[in-house]
């Protein structure tokens, strides 16, 4: 082989490493924006969890809104809150279903009784009424402190946490 041959081939083995070289951090840039696609993906599923969560407490917030102000809630805020409280056992952790249970039983005794009154004033059963009155007032007693806790439970289980922002782990954030 001559010394022009030999150039040649040194030339197209340097050629073929320059290629190789690039090919491998081509290679490993992909991975890489793979892996920042599939974080990326995770942290959305993860911020509409936490939409759906914080709109499945809407309604109870309105419904304790309505009791801090000194209101009566109106029928509708009540099955707004207790179609609310089911729907958040499929969104939250088993261990708030108890709570979720007791709040949504709460709700359905509160909203029968409220359906009850009404009866009774249209058929002229005042007595009754006042009876049913005393009960819902019972009913509310129960039912304030039980949501109050709830709501802190709910608020709590949907708060962002830090695996949300993976740069707060590499100091980046």
């Amino acid at each position: 082989m001559t010394w022009m041959g030999v150039a040649v081939a040194v030339a197209a083995a340097a050629l073929v490493a320059v290629l190789l070289r690039a090919l491998r951090r081509h290679a490993g840039r992909i991975a890489r924006l793979e892996m920042e696609k599939r974080a990326l993906s995770e942290q959305l599923e993860r911020m509409k969890l936490l939409e759906r969560r914080e709109s499945v407490c809407a309604p109870l917030d309105a419904l304790w809104l309505c009791w801090v102000r000194c209101l009566p809630p109106e029928d509708e805020a009540l099955h707004e809150a207790l179609q609310a409280a089911e729907a958040a056992k499929r969104l939250f952790a088993a261990e708030l279903e108890p709570d979720l249970d007791e709040v949504a039983r709460l709700l359905a005794t509160l909203c029968r009784h409220r359906k009850l009154q009404r009866e009774a004033v249209l058929a002229g059963r005042h007595a009754e009424r006042v009876a049913l009155l005393d009960e819902e007032s019972a009913i509310d007693r129960t039912l304030k402190p039980k949501l109050g806790a709830l709501r802190t439970l709910l608020a709590e289980a949907t708060r962002p946490v830090a695996s949300f922002n993976p740069g707060i782990h590499n100091g980046n954030a």
